[in-house]
């Protein structure tokens, strides 16, 4: 097995450590329902909804046809939709079908949609189609709705509008439409709709990474993979380290291990001492990155139950004061520290630097921590003992 100095030269040159420093990663960008709710990014859910928010129902406003018809140069806001028809799957010649039609007296309206398919339709039969069906000498408008990520040539005259133009009108209008419509359940779905048609119009990839920063990953993977390797090995290491500090204090308890990753990649190695209530006090060493300059910092935090200790108030009290009169634990800092109830007061929580923020000012407090919390608890069972 290789050395941890041989791992290091290995994969950790300065140049690839370099390049991984200068990586910026955007936020996975947020669900929506329409993601989570199923097969969204398929053509006929997708196209089922769009035609829900254009007409289909009666009782739902058709907010985004009036965005569609704004982008063929209509003025929206003086017609009158009560003549509204609209239709999914039209039957055309040859038993082909067109995804949405919309019928009105003074227009109609022939959609194609396409997610991630080729646009291959046969647009001649679809036009007859919808000569066939004017009565009304209507204008009509035909167009393909589809992802800015679809790159498929469109070998035909229709209009091609992609999601991120149709979301991009629909949402100046949202202002107008609260005015003069009243807001329901199905305007929070609407806009749940088109934050879900701007999802399918980003690469998802690209979104959260670039080419560059995704072709360098797969270059280096197993270089990553033995990075990744070289962070459980310190995780395991700094964890057995502090396991033997809180087993000399507490020689006689089996110590139970279990890790937490928080927010802004923080590690939080809990020891959780079976003679504490089997874990529900116990103590913790966290570490994460240095704010103000590279490398690690570390600090501990001391959890106890109200059923280790059960007037934690006056436990609270105790500590506050110790803490004013700079006769709490020694090698706490009380720069940055907290002293809190967490769990519905059911738990005393103390957070604390060391006196410096390394691991060596930890590995002290974490010490000291263990044994101010044995001398607490032992304390406190004695009195409970007593009294019974």
């Amino acid at each position: 097995m290789e050395s941890f100095r041989e791992m290091y030269e290995t994969i950790l040159s300065d140049a690839f450590l370099t390049k991984v420093e200068e990586m910026e990663f955007k936020d996975t960008p947020e669900p929506n329902f329409f993601d989570i709710g199923g097969s969204g990014y398929l053509e006929n859910p997708t196209s089922d909804i769009m035609s829900v928010f254009m007409g289909l129902d009666p009782n739902i406003q058709p907010w985004l046809l009036k965005a569609l018809l704004q982008l063929f140069g209509q003025d929206v806001d003086n017609i009158d939709f009560s003549s509204l028809r609209v239709q999914r799957e039209v039957a055309c010649e040859n038993g082909e079908r067109l995804d949405i039609v919309i019928i009105h007296d003074d227009f109609i309206i022939g959609i194609e949609n396409k997610v991630y398919h080729e646009v291959k339709n046969p647009f001649e039969v679809y036009e007859s189609c919808l000569e066939n069906l004017t009565d009304n000498d209507q204008n009509i408008y035909k167009c393909i709705l589809k992802p800015a990520t679809n790159k498929y040539p469109v070998l035909c005259d229709w209009k091609v509008i992609t999601y991120s133009e149709l979301v991009d009108v629909a949402l100046s209008r949202i202002g107008k439409d609260i005015v003069y419509e009243s807001v329901d359940k199905w305007f929070f779905f609407y806009k749940e709709f088109l934050s879900h048609l701007l999802a399918l119009s980003e690469d998802k990839v690209s979104s959260v990474m670039n080419n560059e920063q995704s072709d360098f990953i797969t270059h280096n993977f197993e270089r990553l993979l033995k990075a990744k390797e070289l962070l459980a090995f310190f995780e395991d290491a700094v964890y057995q380290e502090g396991k033997d500090v809180v087993a000399k204090i507490l020689p006689d308890s089996t110590i139970v291990r279990s890790v937490n990753n928080w927010a802004g990649d923080y590690k939080a190695l809990n020891y959780k001492p079976a003679e504490w209530g089997n874990g529900s006090s116990y103590i913790t060493l966290v570490y994460r990155p240095a704010k103000e300059d590279t490398g690690i910092e570390f600090y501990v935090n001391g959890e106890i139950s109200i059923n280790e200790y059960p007037d934690l108030s006056s436990l609270k009290n105790e500590v506050d004061s110790l803490i004013e009169k700079d006769e709490f634990i020694k090698t706490a800092s009380v720069e940055d520290s907290g002293v809190s109830f967490s769990k519905n007061e059911r738990h005393l929580t103390l957070s604390f630097w060391g006196l410096t923020k390394d691991k060596a000012g930890a590995m002290a407090l974490l010490r000291d921590m263990t044994i101010w919390m044995k001398e607490k608890i032992s304390f406190a069972a004695k009195v409970s003992g007593s009294e019974k």
